[in-house]
């Protein structure tokens, strides 16, 4: 069950940095029986800060699935800053059912919208609900984890968890106050129905102050307040229930067996039948999330996705390793965080795990079937250097990290400058590694968008205006490399004849260290950013009029620290045409992982101000 309770941040963090709801009063009881099914009963009282929070708090959200759980809502009122209450009339409490999810992803989800009257900047919103999950997940588990990020203010929040004598839990609460109940001499002590003789946990927690999110943190539930109660005794077991549910539906059956004979015709080496098989499930494996009973842990049978030709991230994994067993290849579905958390919880739970990819042991080689536009052996950046469960091999492990070397983007640029200090350009880029799988992305179908359009947004990122285009090879043909070319024409940034100056013009290039050198870091980091390891390689000739006759060149930078390297080099000589500048620019970057902790973006900080400074540097001319 999920409550959509998390309140509106801006784009742009401020110095006074305030919440636009907060939470005034929680109290939550969870009743856990000896069959890990459980019940959940809520009271919850939001109040209104700003005009934002009217938006967001004016209708909330309860979602839970309609296959496991059921949910009644109590009762709900409005109290305005005058004292007067406005009770929510049964008609303005709507069950939908999962209208809210995206065109790719259907599920049995279902939403408690509470519509409150009369909301306004000091009104308190109070909703009461009972909820009862009466099959557990994986058939005999139970988890929940409560995370309060540093964005929310929590003025009195209460947990008090009853569990049945006979079941052992795992707990981990970081800043909350907490306790067992000691129940000796209580006879009086209240127990909700049917939690006669449970054991008894209480939990407080309390946040006055709220700091707003810092861009690119990480989201690792270290970093923050959270409770989290689980009976998995360790992440192995978290693999072992996904493995009971996953097993059965992969099979090598005729239909998988005949396909991977056809699909591996004449292939003789793993690696080959391997790569094969990777790209025909990218290619005909359509991305569907359905999440139907379980089903956002369970997949479906391998033919039935074979026959449907789309699926889930799990879907994929069974059509994969279906496939690559009936060549003799073993694999195993590999848990993992697809988005901003680097580290596991302090207590097992299928949290954080939000997709499932494939790890070839005999090839030592992470897969992602679902990734479109990785080619084989490359992992989406968002799954690097995380930590994973190998389900079929009941272990944990870690994807690989960055390598700058691996991860490549690499422009040549040639540019002619004309009498009236406009250039005429083309450009051609190369990538490697996830630079290709991101630039495949964003460049498909690019010819069905506005051409024009897009050629003045990308110029105008470095305040640049003229025309252009832009021609790529194939982005959804992996067998082939991704290369992007482009020509354009640029109004002069100078005043032709001279004495002036211009910066290298960038163009209809990807401007990767334009692009860094004008994102000003964040200062003062309390948590971890997500940052990569990568090299960035730029050539530049540019060709003047013979009228043209240029007096000074940039002097150049070269830094070698911290894992940051960096070398540029402008050099002009002359020709019975005229000059010509040669000019290269190389970055890379090595980091120690993926994310780096505050105490690791100094330095970077550090190079970003000598970054800045070659990037702003100008040709003089007259």
């Amino acid at each position: 069950m999920t409550i959509a309770l998390t309140p509106f941040v801006s784009g742009l963090a401020q110095e006074a940095y305030r919440p636009s709801s907060i939470s005034t009063a929680e109290r939550h009881v969870f009743v856990i029986h000896a069959d890990r099914t459980h019940e959940r009963y809520m009271h919850m009282t939001t109040e209104i800060m700003t005009p934002a929070g009217i938006e967001d708090r004016g209708e909330t959200i309860i979602s839970y699935s309609g296959t496991l759980e059921t949910l009644e809502v109590i009762g709900a009122s409005t109290r305005t800053k005058d004292g007067v209450t406005y009770p929510v009339a049964k008609e303005k409490i709507r069950t939908l059912d999962d209208q809210l999810s995206s065109g790719a992803e259907y599920s049995d989800m279902k939403h408690k919208v509470i519509i409150f009257p009369q909301v306004e900047v000091g009104s308190k919103l109070t909703f009461s609900a009972y909820s009862k999950q009466h099959t557990p997940h994986f058939g005999d588990q139970f988890f929940t984890v409560e995370r309060f990020p540093e964005s929310e203010v929590h003025e009195n929040t209460e947990y008090v968890i009853y569990v049945h004598p006979s079941l052992k839990i795992n707990i981990a609460a970081k800043g909350m106050l907490s306790k067992k109940v000691d129940l000796t001499n209580r006879p009086d002590f209240h127990f909700p129905p049917g939690a006669q003789g449970y054991e008894v946990y209480q939990y407080h927690f309390f946040k006055k102050d709220a700091s707003a999110p810092e861009a690119g943190q990480v989201k690792d539930i270290e970093h923050i307040s959270h409770l989290i109660i689980s009976t998995f005794n360790d992440y192995a077991e978290v693999g072992k229930s996904y493995q009971k549910l996953a097993a059965p539906k992969t099979r090598v059956t005729p239909k998988v067996k005949a396909l991977a004979e056809k699909i591996t015709a004449g292939l003789s080496e793993p690696a080959d039948k391997a790569r094969a098989i990777y790209y025909w499930v990218l290619r005909n494996i359509r991305y569907v999330a359905v999440h139907l009973g379980d089903g956002g842990f369970e997949p479906h049978d391998v033919d039935a996705v074979l026959n449907a030709a789309y699926g889930d991230c799990k879907d994929h994994v069974v059509v994969f390793e279906s496939l690559l067993r009936a060549v003799g290849i073993e694999s195993t579905p590999a848990l993992i965080n697809a988005g901003s958390n680097y580290l596991l919880a302090p207590v097992a739970s299928p949290y954080p795990f939000n997709h499932v990819i494939t790890y070839i042991p005999a090839l030592r080689l992470y897969l992602d079937p679902t990734s479109r536009f990785s080619a084989f052996g490359v992992l989406p950046e968002s799954t690097l250097d995380k930590p994973v469960v190998l389900t079929a091999l009941g272990r944990m492990s870690r994807t690989p990290k960055m390598k700058a070397a691996e991860h490549l983007t690499e422009t040549r640029i040639d540019m002619e400058m004309k009498e009236d200090g406009t250039f005429l350009g083309t450009s051609t880029t190369l990538f490697k590694g996830t630079p290709e799988a991101d630039a495949r992305s964003m460049h498909l179908d690019r010819e069905a968008r506005a051409p024009a359009r897009a050629v003045r947004n990308i110029l105008a990122r470095f305040n640049e205006t003229g025309s252009g285009v832009i021609r790529d090879t194939d982005p959804s043909n992996l067998d082939k490399p991704f290369e992007l070319t482009t020509q354009f024409e640029l109004d002069a940034t100078a005043n032709v004849p001279g004495p002036s100056a211009f910066t290298l013009p960038i163009g209809l290039t990807p401007g990767r260290i334009a692009g860094k050198a004008f994102t000003k870091p964040t200062k003062n980091r309390t948590v971890p950013v997500i940052c990569a390891s990568e090299t960035i390689r730029e050539q530049y000739q540019i060709r003047f009029p013979r009228q043209v006759r240029v007096t000074r060149t940039p002097s150049g930078l070269s830094y070698d620290k911290d894992g940051i390297r960096y070398k540029s080099r402008y050099e002009l000589r002359n020709t019975p045409e005229g000059q010509v500048l040669n000019a290269s620019r190389e970055l890379a970057v090595q980091r120690e992982h993926n994310f780096c902790r505050p105490e690791e973006q100094i330095p970077w900080e550090a190079f970003h101000v000598l970054l800045q400074r070659d990037i702003r540097s100008q040709i003089f001319f007259e």
